[in-house]
């Protein structure tokens, strides 16, 4: 009975182009979802509109590209939360690896003890930062 229901719930998924357009693929050394393509360069992910050729949004972190075209094709504005938790996401994971070289170099048994509270403030910050982008990509 599960298994049926299952089964017919995928074949509607399947056969309904609306959503078959939301799925992301692969292709290159880009990410194609719908009529957007992201590409990773130096300072992070361009998303390029393929209807107007144009590129329209950067952001230093996949997870934020990602939330930014999946809501854009469901037609919510998220666009300035997202690019938020994007500047929070970069601004600590530069910050953990600044305190990481700190820990490792550093001589002075203070520095390190504050480089480690620091380095843990940052991790915690970049993780509920990519936890939240990750919930707007699957609308949690």
């Amino acid at each position: 009975m599960l298994y049926d229901n299952a089964l017919k719930h995928l074949d509607t998924f399947l056969n309904n182009p609306y959503y078959m357009g939301k799925i992301p693929y692969k292709k290159g050394n880009s990410i194609r979802i719908g009529n957007y393509i992201i590409r990773r360069n130096k300072t992070g992910y361009l998303i390029y509109d393929c209807e107007i050729n144009k590129k329209v949004e950067h952001f230093w972190s996949k997870p934020a590209a990602l939330a930014y075209v999946k809501n854009k094709l469901d037609g919510r504005n998220v666009a300035d939360e997202i690019k938020n938790l994007d500047k929070v996401l970069e601004k600590n994971q530069i910050d953990s690896i600044f305190y990481e070289n700190t820990i490792q170099k550093a001589s002075e048994p203070v520095r390190v003890q504050s480089a480690s509270v620091r380095l843990e403030i940052a991790q915690e910050n970049a993780y509920h930062a990519k936890h939240r982008l990750i919930g707007l990509i699957f609308d949690t």
